[in-house]
């Protein structure tokens, strides 16, 4: 199916999405949840700041009495959290046609969870690292491919939308801002992957890590998750669409030492001078 008529299909395809994502989350605490956490390929997340709250265990509806692990609160955010506010945005967009761009920002959480962690575990089998069972590869790829397939289509929707791409470069600080967000979300879907990056290799494999979230969204929609909170989108300097090139361009040079305090400055940041493009905010 062609990307504008998705578009074009919009009022019918994003409630059947919401019911989908309703569905498994009813699914989910319906049952064992760190069994179906298993068996789809969706783990818990970690909290380490709320260790102080280790010794107690937690009441949660529907759940019952959620265990406190070593690393703090272990905490089903991909279901308890984003599952409920897509239920939530889906009726409001149902009723009222908005909200587009808050679903989407949760599409895209979950597709970068569901994409780092089939990553992940082709890592592990690749370089023998712990978790590295041939199974959880095969259920990662399964979730991926259902659960992110049906984010993949909300993404794919906002990327069709009629929009104006203003003239004006967004501020310094709201560039920081989009920065942060992809930032925390990056870091927490790390830590509930619990990747094993000590070491030289860890690291490595951590930055790769980075590199395939920012050039799969920036390639493919031509926005990250905080870009597009902020209405901004990337394009090259001359207003067109960025190839394969420009993006690996920018994602590279974001592994510079530092190189994220450059676009404090006027002319942009080193990985948009470096690649030629540049992010301009948009009117929908």
């Amino acid at each position: 199916m062609e990307p504008r008529i998705l578009f074009e299909h919009r009022r019918t395809i994003i409630p059947i999405v919401c019911f989908f994502f309703t569905l498994l989350y009813f699914a989910l605490i319906a049952s064992d949840p760190f069994m179906m956490h298993e068996i789809l390929g969706l783990e818990p997340v970690y909290f380490p700041y709320l260790t102080f709250f280790r010794p107690f265990r937690v009441d949660l509806p529907f759940i019952g009495r959620v265990p406190l692990g070593d690393y703090g609160l272990m905490f089903p955010t991909d279901q308890l959290i984003l599952m409920p506010l897509f239920i939530g945005l889906g009726i409001w967009y149902l009723i009222k046609e908005r909200g587009l761009k808050l679903i989407a920002f949760l599409a895209a959480c979950i597709l970068a969870f569901k994409l780092l962690m089939a990553t992940t575990q082709v890592l592990r089998i690749l370089f023998d690292r712990q978790g590295s069972e041939g199974i959880l590869v095969i259920m990662s790829f399964i979730s991926l491919l259902i659960v992110g397939g049906a984010a993949f289509i909300v993404l794919l929707i906002l990327k069709n939308t009629p929009t104006k791409v203003t003239t004006s470069a967004p501020s310094l600080w709201t560039r920081f801002v989009g920065y942060a967000i992809d930032l925390v979300l990056f870091v927490n879907i790390v830590l509930a992957l619990r990747f094993e990056s000590s070491g030289i290799i860890g690291r490595l494999l951590l930055l790769f890590l980075l590199v395939v979230f920012y050039f799969f969204f920036e390639r493919i929609f031509f926005f990250t998750p905080g870009k597009i909170l902020l209405n901004l989108r990337v394009q090259m300097v001359d207003g067109t669409v960025p190839d394969e090139t420009a993006v690996m361009k920018r994602t590279f040079a974001r592994l510079i030492p530092l190189e994220q305090l450059s676009f404090f400055n006027k002319s942009g940041g080193l990985h948009d001078t470096l690649s030629k493009t540049e992010v301009r905010k948009i009117e929908a």
